[in-house]
């Protein structure tokens, strides 16, 4: 499997996390028929050159939780 780079840090797979079903349901749609949204036309452009990706359905409470690890390690950069 190839690794792909993202400023200059490389990576096996790309993980689309999100609380809501129906972004993975437009995003997965979309693969069939395509999109109106912008949005969704430019995520899909560019998994279009990734050859492992997975778009995960992660429960708001557990968002929530790494929103605020993620507001921690920023903080501590500072």
């Amino acid at each position: 499997m190839g690794h792909s780079r993202w400023y200059g840090r490389i990576y096996d797979r790309i993980v689309i996390q999100t609380d809501n079903m129906e972004v993975i349901g437009a995003i997965n749609e979309s693969l069939l028929k395509g999109s109106n949204s912008t949005l969704i036309r430019c995520i899909l452009k560019l998994l279009q050159n990734e050859e492992n990706w997975l778009i995960e359905y992660v429960p708001r409470n557990e968002n929530r939780k790494a929103n605020s690890i993620t507001k921690l390690a920023f903080n501590r950069e500072e």
